[in-house]
C-alpha cells in the first residue's frame, strides 16, 4: 500500500512541478519541460495503478499494462535527450524528428516482441521476464537479456549521448548563462544515474524499492527546471548556500523517511494498514522537522540578500532632488553600480515628436549616434498590452509571452548594448525609459532583480518625472534648468486634472498647502461624459518627501483606471500600492467618489476622510454621509474593510468634501473649527457657484484662527444642477 500512495504522490508532484514550470515561463505553452513532467507523472501513475491491480489482473493484462509502462519510459527517455539535445532552443529540427520517431519503433520493438512476462509482488518488486538477446555460443558469453539492452539504450546510452553533444555545444556558445545551464542539465542527468543504482542498491534489500524508480527521473527534472528557471551565473557563495539548502530541505527529509522506513518495515510487514498510519505520521513529523530547520537557516543564509535589496532601496528613497540634475543622475547611477553592479545606465524621454530619446547616458554618444524609439512603436504596445513595466534581456529571450514583438526587443537591447529596462507609465501614457547596461561580472539580470524593480517601480516613475520636466530643456523644452523639484512643478501636478465638462454639475475646490507643497490632492478624472471620478484626501507626511508621493499616486491611481472597471477594485489596489511601493509608514486618507450622471447618482468609498457633507435642497439642511471608513496603506488588503455605498441627487443637492486640516484647524483661543462650522458655512453660501463656496469655506477658517495655519487644506465641492 505504501508504494501506491508514495508513487502517486510522485505523480501530483510532478503535476504541480508542471503548473510551476508553466507560471515561472510566462505560459509557455511550448516549453518542453512541462509535457516532460506530464509524462513523468503518467509513468508514476502508472506504476500505482500496476501495484494496486497486481494481485488480482490477469497475466495478459498484467503483461500489457507494463508494456505500455515501459513505452512510457521510453517516451520520457527519448524527451529528455530531445530537450538536452536541442538546448537552450524548443525548437526540434526535422532530422531529431526522424530519429525520434526511429528510437520509438525500436523501442515499440523490444517492449512488444521481447518482453513476455510482467509481475509485481513483495519477494522481487518489478520483475520483468525476456529473452536473451544472442543465442548459442555468443549467448553464453554475452549474457544480455532484452530488458538489459532495452534500459541499457534508453536509460543510459541515449541521455548520455545527449548530455554529451550538449556540453560539446556549451564550450562554443557565447552565453555563459546558457553554458551553465548546459551544465547544470548534465549535472541532473548524472545525479539521476546515481539516485537510480541507490535505489537497485536498496531494491536487492527491499524489493519493492525498485516500483519508486520514478524518483530518479524527478531529481532530473528538478535539476532541468533549475536551469531553466533561474538566470545567473553561480559562484561558490551561491552553490555553497543551495547545497546547503538541499541538505537542509531534501537530503535531511529524505535520510530521516528512509531510515523510519527501514525501522519499521521489518516489524509491521504483515500489518500493511498499520503501518501505512505510522509511517503517514512519521512523515508528517518529517517534514515539519525539516521545514522548521529550512526556515531557521533561511534567515541567516538570506540575509545578505534582503539586506542588499533593503540597502537598494534606502538609496533611492534618499537620492535629493534639491541638487543638480547632473549630480541627482550620477547618484542614480552610483545606487545601480553598487547594488546591481550595472556597468552603465541611459534614460530616455519624450522629445515632443513622438518619441523617446537617450537624454542622459553614462556612456555619452555623439548626436547623430543617439539611439530614439516611437512612443507607438510595436515593442511598447505589446508590453502594454501584457502589463510588463520591467523587461530583461534573458526573459525577452526566452519567455513565451514575448514571441509576438521577440525580435523588436531583441533589436532594442543590441542598439542601446543593454540587458534590461524599465518602462515609465503616466496612466497609458509612458514618460521614460530606463535603461541598464550589463552586469560588471557578466551576470544577467534575474527573477530576484525582476522583482525588486518592480517593487520599487514608484521610486524610479519620479526620477523619470523629474528627468521629463526639470532636466533636459533642449528636449523637452519646459523649464529653466536651474529649476529644482520645486513649488511650481509639484503646483502643476496637483492641479493637473480633466476638465469637468458635464452641465448637470457645478463643481469648485481650493487646496492650500502650509508650507508651500504637501500630500494632499484633489483630482477630476473623466471616464465618460457622464461618469467621472473625483478624489481628495492627504498622504502622510509633509514638505517634498510627501509631494512626491501624491505626483506617484496620482499616476499610479490613472494607470490602474486602464485595467480595472470595478470601482471599488480600484481602491483596494490603490491600497495595496501605497502599502507595497510608497515609503514605510504612508497612508491616505481621503474619499473616492464615482459620479454617474445618467442615473443621478453617487457612489463613495470613504477611505478616513474627514468629513464629507451633503446638503439636501428639500429638507434644507446639512448632513453627514460619510459613515465608518478606513485610511489606505495600513494592511495589504482592504476589500473587506471598505464599502461602497451610493446617494440620490436631486436638483439643488450640494456635496461638500474636506481634509482633516478644516475641521482641526485651531483659534489663538484653542478651539478647533469643527463640522458644525463648515456646516453652516455651507449653508450661509448656498446661492454662490462651487468654486465660491469652497474659497468662502476657506477664508471662513481663516478668519477664525486668525493665525498662520499649520495644516494643509483642501475642499471639494459639488452642487448638482440636474438636467440642463
Amino acid at each position: 500500500m505504501i508504494y501506491i500512495v508514495l508513487n502517486i504522490v510522485i505523480a501530483i508532484m510532478c503535476i504541480l512541478l508542471s503548473i510551476y514550470v508553466d507560471t515561472r515561463t510566462g505560459s509557455q505553452a511550448d516549453n518542453p519541460l512541462i509535457p516532460l513532467l506530464l509524462v513523468l507523472s503518467s509513468i508514476a501513475g502508472f506504476s500505482a495503478f500496476c501495484i494496486l491491480i497486481s494481485s488480482v489482473a490477469p497475466a495478459r493484462l498484467m503483461l500489457f499494462i507494463g508494456r505500455l509502462y515501459l513505452l512510457d519510459q521510453a517516451v520520457f527517455f527519448l524527451m529528455t535527450a530531445n530537450y538536452c539535445v536541442n538546448f537552450p532552443k524548443y525548437e526540434t529540427p526535422l532530422p531529431w524528428k526522424i530519429a525520434f520517431s526511429l528510437c520509438t519503433l525500436g523501442a515499440c520493438y523490444i517492449i512488444f516482441t521481447k518482453i513476455h512476462s510482467f509481475t509485481i509482488n513483495k519477494y522481487c518488486g518489478f520483475y520483468i521476464d525476456s529473452e536473451y538477446v544472442f543465442s548459442g555460443q555468443l549467448g553464453e558469453l554475452v549474457r544480455l537479456n532484452w530488458e538489459e539492452l532495452f534500459f541499457g539504450i534508453f536509460a543510459v546510452f541515449i541521455p548520455a549521448e545527449a548530455a554529451l553533444m550538449m556540453l560539446v555545444r556549451s564550450e562554443n556558445i557565447s552565453s555563459k548563462i546558457d553554458s551553465q545551464k548546459m551544465y547544470l542539465n548534465a549535472t541532473g542527468i548524472a545525479l539521476g544515474w546515481l539516485a537510480a543504482l541507490l535505489i537497485a542498491h536498496g531494491a536487492a534489500r527491499v524489493p519493492m524499492f525498485n516500483t519508486l524508480f520514478t524518483l530518479s527521473h524527478v531529481l532530473v527534472m528538478l535539476l532541468f527546471i533549475q536551469a531553466s528557471t533561474h538566470n545567473m551565473l553561480y559562484d561558490f557563495e551561491f552553490i555553497s548556500t543551495t547545497a546547503a539548502r538541499f541538505l537542509a530541505r531534501y537530503v535531511l527529509t529524505s535520510f530521516l523517511g528512509g531510515l523510519i522506513f527501514a525501522l519499521f518495515y521489518p516489524l509491521m510487514r504483515n500489518y500493511e494498514i498499520h503501518f501505512l498510519i505510522v509511517i503517514t505520521i512519521a512523515t508528517g513529523l518529517v517534514l515539519t522537522l525539516s521545514h522548521q530547520i529550512f526556515k531557521m537557516y533561511g534567515r541567516r543564509s538570506q540575509f545578505r540578500d534582503s539586506q542588499s535589496a533593503k540597502n537598494f532601496e534606502d538609496d533611492i528613497a534618499a537620492i535629493d532632488f534639491n541638487t543638480e540634475p547632473s549630480n541627482i543622475l550620477n547618484q542614480l547611477f552610483t545606487i545601480f553600480k553598487t547594488n546591481m553592479r550595472t556597468t552603465s545606465l541611459s534614460i530616455m524621454v519624450d522629445n515632443g515628436r513622438g518619441e523617446l530619446e537617450v537624454t542622459y547616458s553614462t556612456n555619452p554618444l555623439p548626436d547623430e549616434d543617439r539611439f530614439s524609439i516611437s512612443i507607438n512603436s510595436t515593442m511598447l504596445d505589446g508590453l502594454w498590452n501584457i502589463n510588463q513595466r520591467v523587461v530583461l534581456r534573458i526573459n525577452a529571450e526566452t519567455q513565451y509571452i514575448y514571441q509576438p514583438f521577440r525580435q523588436d526587443l531583441l533589436s532594442f537591447f543590441k542598439s542601446t548594448n543593454s540587458d534590461a529596462f524599465i518602462v515609465l507609465h503616466e496612466g497609458r501614457r509612458i514618460i521614460g525609459i530606463i535603461v541598464l547596461g550589463a552586469k560588471k561580472d557578466e551576470n544577467m539580470y534575474d527573477d530576484v532583480d525582476y522583482a525588486l524593480f518592480n517593487k520599487l517601480y514608484s521610486y524610479f516613475f519620479v526620477v523619470g518625472f523629474y528627468m521629463k520636466n526639470i532636466v533636459n530643456e533642449t528636449v523637452v523644452g519646459t523649464v529653466n534648468r536651474e529649476i529644482r523639484m520645486s513649488e511650481q512643478i509639484i503646483t502643476s501636478i496637483q492641479e493637473n486634472m480633466d476638465k469637468m465638462t458635464n452641465p448637470k454639475a457645478d463643481l469648485g475646490y481650493i487646496m492650500v498647502p502650509a508650507h508651500n507643497i504637501g500630500g494632499e490632492f484633489i483630482d477630476i478624472i473623466k471616464l465618460s461624459e457622464d461618469k467621472y471620478i473625483y478624489i481628495i484626501g492627504s498622504l502622510s507626511g509633509k514638505g517634498i518627501s510627501a509631494s512626491m508621493s501624491m505626483v506617484i499616486l496620482k499616476s499610479i491611481i490613472r494607470t490602474y483606471l486602464v485595467e480595472t472597471s470595478d470601482f471599488k477594485l480600484l481602491v483596494n489596489k490603490v491600497n495595496y500600492f501605497i502599502s507595497k511601493s510608497l515609503p514605510l509608514g504612508t497612508f491616505f486618507a481621503g474619499v473616492f467618489i464615482l459620479m454617474d450622471y445618467s442615473s443621478d447618482t453617487l457612489y463613495y468609498v470613504n477611505c478616513g476622510t474627514a468629513a464629507l457633507f451633503m446638503y439636501n435642497q428639500i429638507y434644507n439642511n446639512v448632513i453627514e454621509i460619510q459613515g465608518d471608513g478606513r485610511v489606505l496603506g495600513f494592511m495589504d488588503d482592504v476589500s473587506t474593510l471598505i464599502k461602497v455605498k451610493k446617494v440620490k441627487l436631486n436638483k439643488g443637492d450640494i456635496i461638500l468634501s474636506c481634509t482633516n486640516g478644516l475641521i482641526t484647524s485651531s483659534s489663538l483661543r484653542g478651539e478647533i473649527f469643527g463640522k458644525t462650522r463648515v456646516q453652516d458655512t455651507l449653508l450661509e453660501n448656498l446661492t454662490y457657484p462651487a468654486s465660491r463656496m469652497a474659497q468662502f469655506t476657506y477664508d471662513a477658517l481663516v478668519k477664525f484662527a486668525a493665525k498662520e495655519l499649520s495644516d494643509d487644506v483642501s475642499v471639494l465641492v459639488i452642487k448638482y444642477q440636474g438636467q440642463k
